[in-house]
Order: C-alpha cells, then sequence, then structure tokens
C-alpha cells in the first residue's frame, strides 16, 4: 500500500527593518504632511499600523538590546546610554539573541546595518548568531568619529573584513538595501531571518543627489522620502522572487525623535527622555500571505521585547525553558481579526493569553 508524503509547510521568512531616530509623526500614514511615504503606507494599508508602540529605550544601544534579547535592556545590563569605540561592554556571550534562536532552527541570518551592541570579539554579530554582518558597527556622530580619526574613518564592515572608510552617510541606505536583496537572493529556497537596522535618520544625515531637496522637511524629511523608496525596492524584491505571500515584514524606529508638530500632534518629549516623543514610535507588520490581517490599526499596548517571542511562533521555534524574557507573543493579535480575538489580557491582574 502507498501512501502519499504530506510535505511540511515551509519556515516563513522573518524581516525586521529598524529605523534609527525616526519620529512617531514622520510617516504619512501616522499624521505627516511634509513628506512622502507611499510604500511604507501600502504596508500599512496591507498589514496592521500600531498607534501604541513602544521602542525599548529612547537611545540606541538599549533599545537594540531589548529588540534582539526580548528583555529590558536593564536585565541583560545594557540598560543606560550607548556603546562607543572604547566599550568594554556588549550583548552578553550567554544570552540567546533572537537570531541565535532562529538560527538553530535552520533559519539563514543577516544582520545589514548598525550594529552598536559591543565592538569587542564576543560582542560582533556573526558570535550572535547572524551568519553574515554588512555595515557599521558604530555611529557615525562626532563623539565616535573622534576614535578612528588617525585610521582614516569609521570603517564599512563586511563580516570581519574593512570594505572602506571613511564612510559617506548619503550612501548608506542605497548600499544596505542592495546587500539586503542580495542575502534575500542567495536565500530564497530557505527560510531567512534578516535584521535590518538602518543607520538613517541618525545624524549625520545624508541621502544620494536623486532625494536631496525632494521633501518638504529639510534634509531629515529627504531621509525618510529615501527610506521609504529603499523599503519599497525590499518589498518589490520579495514579489519578484515569490516569496512575499510568506515573508513577514516589520517596520519600527529605535526610538523617538520629538514632539508633535500640529495641534493634531498631542505627543511631547524628545529622543533621550521616556515621554511619549522619546519612546513612542511608528510600527507596522506586514504578512497578508501569512495571515497577518490588513487594513487594521491596532491600539493594544505592545514594545518591541514582544517581538522575540513573536517571530519564535512564526518560526515554530520554542523558546528554551527556564529562560526568561519580558516579551509577549502578539501572534494572536497579528493574525486574527479584532473583532474576533480573543483579549489580549484576560482579568483584573491581566494575565496573558
Amino acid at each position: 500500500m502507498l501512501t502519499e508524503a504530506i510535505a511540511e509547510e515551509p519556515k516563513p521568512n522573518l524581516i525586521f527593518i529598524l529605523v534609527d531616530d525616526q519620529g512617531y509623526y514622520d510617516l504619512v500614514c501616522y499624521g505627516a504632511t511634509e513628506i512622502d511615504t507611499p510604500r511604507i503606507d501600502q504596508m500599512a494599508e496591507e498589514g496592521i499600523m500600531f498607534t501604541d508602540y513602544y521602542a525599548a529605550a529612547p537611545i540606541c544601544s538599549p533599545s537594540r538590546a531589548g529588540l534582539l534579547t526580548g528583555c529590558y535592556p536593564r536585565r541583560v545590563g545594557l540598560a543606560t546610554w550607548v556603546h562607543r569605540a572604547d566599550s568594554r561592554k556588549g550583548i552578553h556571550p550567554d544570552e540567546l539573541t533572537l537570531a541565535e534562536l532562529l538560527k538553530s532552527s535552520g533559519y539563514a541570518t543577516a544582520c545589514i546595518g548598525k550594529w552598536h551592541l559591543g565592538f569587542l570579539p564576543p560582542f560582533l554579530p556573526r558570535q550572535q548568531g547572524f551568519d553574515h554582518y554588512f555595515g557599521l558597527l558604530h555611529n557615525l556622530d562626532p563623539v565616535e568619529v573622534a576614535y578612528f580619526e588617525d585610521e582614516g574613518g569609521v570603517p564599512l564592515m563586511l563580516n570581519e573584513k574593512i570594505v572602506k572608510r571613511p564612510v559617506d552617510p548619503a550612501e548608506l541606505t542605497e548600499a544596505y538595501t542592495d546587500e539586503a536583496i542580495s542575502f534575500i537572493r542567495k536565500n530564497k529556497y530557505r527560510p531567512f531571518f534578516l535584521y535590518l537596522p538602518h543607520t538613517m535618520a541618525h545624524n549625520p544625515l545624508g541621502v544620494t543627489d536623486d532625494f536631496k531637496g525632494k521633501s518638504r522637511f529639510g534634509l531629515y524629511g529627504d531621509v525618510i522620502q529615501c527610506l521609504d523608496y529603499h523599503v519599497g525596492r525590499l518589498l518589490d524584491t520579495l514579489e519578484e522572487l515569490g516569496i512575499d505571500d510568506r515573508t513577514l515584514v516589520v517596520y519600527a524606529s529605535d526610538n523617538g525623535r520629538g514632539p508633535g508638530r500640529t495641534a493634531d500632534q498631542p505627543i511631547r518629549g524628545n529622543k533621550l527622555t521616556t515621554l511619549e516623543g522619546g519612546i513612542r514610535v511608528p510600527c507596522i507588520a506586514w504578512g497578508p500571505g501569512l495571515g497577518v490581517k490588513a487594513g487594521q490599526t491596532s491600539a493594544e499596548l505592545i514594545h518591541a521585547m514582544d517581538w522575540y517571542p513573536t517571530f519564535a511562533t512564526f518560526a515554530g521555534v520554542k523558546v528554551p525553558e527556564g529562560r526568561v524574557i519580558d516579551g509577549r507573543d502578539i501572534t494572536g493579535l497579528l493574525k486574527v481579526a479584532a473583532s474576533d480575538r480573543l483579549p489580549l489580557f484576560d482579568g483584573i491582574i491581566g494575565n496573558y493569553n
């Protein structure tokens, strides 16, 4: 008697686009009128836009630590300030990063962009679960550039090899996207996790000539429009390769930028503060082929640490027992319409479903 083999459903691809220093109101779908962001707005129209999403911290390094470990930055010893080039700290080797968790389940993993989570060998991306790294380990602000003046500037890295120095900020968004597209093409037949932390829109700002002066919000607005264009390139590649229907893409900022600009934009506070303007940021999840509901706006209170267990669930990976994380699995929120799903919270004391 012959039995028909049932093919195992392929694991979904997972992409996290992390933009640096983008304010809450700095996309059209979040209320901006001075810039044009059609491709990211399209993500919101075809996915879920979160109105009450919070970064792990109001500054770069702690925010990234929270996202990649699923823990409050204080829990993993990275709660304050940012790592400069002489820092002796970073993500501890004993932490289980999201990349390590997914790699253990057969995922190809890449970090393309700004790292900022430690610069000694144990803390580098390829020691933290990423098969491939391309980008800057550092910021380009004067406080960090000063460490590299005698060496020709902050280096652009390909794994552990320096490929260029000094780096031109105007080139980075396109260069990162080119590398990300190359990684996707090379891994189109296997599941992959792409962590794409852009250097923009952190100062010093820069865009290629074709975006200069195109927004109505100065160079910062030009940068956001440039990012939008290259997000579109990434989405177009997924469609071209026929893998858009099995890919989850999340777009978010690592921290806020500043307060609202009109009476209709009430949040206040800036980066470096725990007022809303410092930690409440844009976040959009897109994945129509994976059942992520389209055209929805969610006011559920969620934060960056929630993506760790959520990506694990999408990948079919269990977080090891005994490992303490602070994130909650929001898969049910993503995949089930708000009118049909169970409450995210159960009871007065707030037990999570």
